[in-house]
């Protein structure tokens, strides 16, 4: 018998329908509807007119919501979310890498002027204890904290000194990078000692001045500041506290490098904890500030962004008299 040939049955296509040929069904629809019962004392005619009215405003409403799609709120949130993670993921890093390099150079001390302030900017910026503590643990283990300090020092625009204080593991890729934005921006990478004659090493404490029981009394800690062996204390100005700016609720009380840790202690025994404590680089005198002007000032404020974003830069010291 010869065989019969079975035929395979065709699926049916299913007519896929966009959102905009649907919205304009219903305006057509509705129109087609209003327009019939428009005029008409009839009740199922002027029903008729209501629906198509229904219809038509439908249609117009899926017509926009296919116009709109994509623009939600959680679209807006999401990127913009991703790019405040990304910026807290690089300070982060930075400052485990402060971190665990200060705890192996002392052996995880507590008591070690250098951990200290890597632990106070931390906290500064909010760094959660566990990724703090286990930077620390893994410096003072000795499998972390490979980095070497570097000082490079140079010249931005406007004549303006600068000193870049970094922690690499590879000087050949930290050197280049910073001679490269240093150029981009219209300054110059200089030899050791070119621009640090001009500043002088010297101690920082921050105290705020607002307590849980209210604002502290600035004559008092002034008072203390310079019982301690501080040689300068500076308040804000009731523009910056006004104007609620960043820092503007702190006091920055400089000492001398060999005196911070009994400048910070006597502060603390006095009533007046710092949030923070470190050793920065400071113009010597009032003649070493240089004011960069017009195009020089939006350049250097673009070269400090551009040196803050590298990854092995951990601070950056200058003599500009403009806010950073």
């Amino acid at each position: 018998l010869p065989e019969r040939k079975i035929k395979k049955k065709k699926k049916k296509k299913k007519r896929l329908v966009s959102l905009a040929g649907q919205g304009r069904w219903w305006v057509r629809c509705g129109l087609s509807l209003l327009l019939r019962g428009v005029g008409t004392d009839t009740p199922l005619m002027a029903a008729a007119g209501l629906r198509g009215l229904g219809c038509a405003l439908c249609g117009v409403g899926v017509h926009a919501r296919r116009g709109f799609a994509g623009h939600s709120k959680w679209h807006n949130i999401r990127h913009r979310k991703g790019a405040q993670d990304a910026l807290r993921a690089r300070v982060f890093a930075k400052l485990g890498a402060e971190l665990a390099a200060a705890s192996r150079a002392c052996g995880g001390e507590m008591s070690n002027m250098r951990l200290q302030a890597a632990v106070a900017r931390a906290r500064q910026s909010n760094m959660p204890k566990d990724t703090l503590e286990g930077a620390i643990k893994r410096g003072a283990s000795g499998s972390g904290g490979d980095g070497e300090l570097v000082r490079y020092e140079g010249y931005g625009p406007g004549s303006v000194a600068v000193i870049v204080e970094a922690l690499t593991d590879n000087r050949h890729r930290t050197g280049p990078a910073i001679r490269h934005l240093l150029s981009k921006h219209g300054g110059s990478l200089q030899s050791e000692g070119s621009v640090s004659w001009m500043f002088e090493r010297c101690g920082r404490v921050e105290v705020p001045l607002r307590a849980e029981n209210g604002e502290v009394d600035r004559e008092d800690l002034f008072n203390a500041a310079l019982e301690a062996g501080a040689s300068d204390i500076t308040f804000p100005e009731e523009e910056q506290e006004a104007e609620g700016e960043e820092d503007s609720h702190a006091a920055s009380v400089v000492c001398e490098a060999t005196s911070l840790a009994e400048v910070r202690d006597t502060l603390t025994a006095s009533g007046f904890p710092p949030t923070l404590c470190e050793l920065v680089w400071q113009p010597k005198s009032e003649d070493n500030f240089v004011s960069p002007m017009g195009e020089d000032s939006e350049k250097f404020s673009d070269l400090l962004a551009a040196l803050e974003d590298n990854e092995d830069v951990q601070q950056v010291h200058h003599n500009a008299s403009v806010p950073e």
